[in-house]
Parts: C-alpha cells; sequence; structure tokens
C-alpha cells in the first residue's frame, strides 16, 4: 500500500499519526477497504479502528510489538462460519463500513486473493445486492482451478445475470507494481 499510496487509498491517511496509529475516519478516501481486517489494523478502547504504520525496521517488528505492548490481537476475521464472519463484522464500526460500501458499489469490482469459500458467503450476498457491473476474479493457477473457481460462484453469477464475470490470471494482474 505505501508504494502505490497514490492510486490505492484506504481511509486512514487523515490527520496525524498517534503513537504510531492512524485513526480510520469516513471522511478520508478511501477505494480500498479490507473487508476481513487486517494484520496491521487493531481497535481501541472506543471501537475506533486504527492503522499500524511503520516505526521501526519493519512492519512485522511493529506488528509485534503492539501485540505484545497491548495484549491485544490484531483486528482480522479469518475463521468461522459466514454468519459469525458477518456478526464480528457487524460488531466493529470500521468492518460495519466497509461491508455497507462493498453492497453499495456501482460499477467495476476487482477480486484478488480470494478463494470464494463457503465460509465467505456474506461477501458474495453484498455483491449480490449492489449495482456492480462487471465483476474481475483474479484466479491464481487459473490451469489448475479456472473450472473450481467457476463452479463456487457460479450460484452467484445465477442471482446476478446482469454482472459480466471476467475471470483472469492473477499472475498477470500486476495488482502491486
Amino acid at each position: 500500500m505505501h508504494a502505490a499510496s497514490r492510486d490505492f487509498q484506504d481511509g486512514f491517511g487523515l490527520g496525524n499519526e498517534t503513537n504510531g496509529f492512524r485513526t480510520f475516519s469516513e471522511d478520508g478516501y478511501c477505494n480500498t477497504y479490507y473487508l476481513h481486517g487486517a494484520l496491521h489494523l487493531f481497535t481501541n478502547e472506543e471501537l475506533e479502528t486504527q492503522k499500524r504504520v511503520l516505526e521501526n525496521n519493519t512492519i512485522i517488528d511493529d506488528i509485534a510489538s503492539t501485540i505484545r505492548r497491548r495484549r491485544q490481537l490484531p483486528l482480522f476475521v479469518a475463521e468461522g462460519t459466514a454468519s459469525e464472519k458477518l456478526r464480528k463484522i457487524r460488531s466493529i464500526p470500521y468492518l460495519t463500513h466497509c461491508y455497507k460500501e462493498l453492497s453499495a458499489i456501482k460499477q467495476n469490482l476487482f477480486i484478488f486473493g480470494h478463494a470464494a469459500s463457503d465460509n465467505d458467503v456474506h461477501i458474495y450476498d453484498a455483491v449480490c445486492v449492489s449495482g456492480i457491473k462487471r465483476i474481475f476474479v483474479c484466479v491464481h493457477e487459473p490451469d489448475q482451478n479456472l473450472s473450481e473457481t467457476r463452479e463456487r460462484l457460479a450460484h452467484y453469477a445465477e442471482r446476478r445475470k446482469d454482472i459480466e464475470w471476467r475471470y483472469v490470471d492473477a499472475a498477470t494482474a500486476k495488482v502491486w507494481g
């Protein structure tokens, strides 16, 4: 994100850094959302989401230091059923905001690094109520995985026949370059 900061904004850029964190603001420009949190995100006592920023040698070192110092794990929804994940999302204002933004997309969606697993039904439910016109699904090693990915997403493609679903080789996407 740091290297591509002109193109991708995550809403944490407003205001000054405080103790190695930036707090999310809905007023900040945002076109990149951490729908299930991320390892560099934490919440404070008021359930505000804070992004850990680089202070020392590596962000990993800073995250580890934060975990030790705060005795708190990062905001990261990785386990559970779709309904359990959605319950967690709805309990954190930042994640709720991200989910609402996904449901409100009106144009195109680019999906990279997502397996379309059964425990992520809530993500595709949000996509199906949105105004999305076209979805680009990046597929890792499409020779081996394209058929399975299409099969996993077929139910959603059937629900929203007006969406143009395009499958792209993830290796050619050049997401960070």
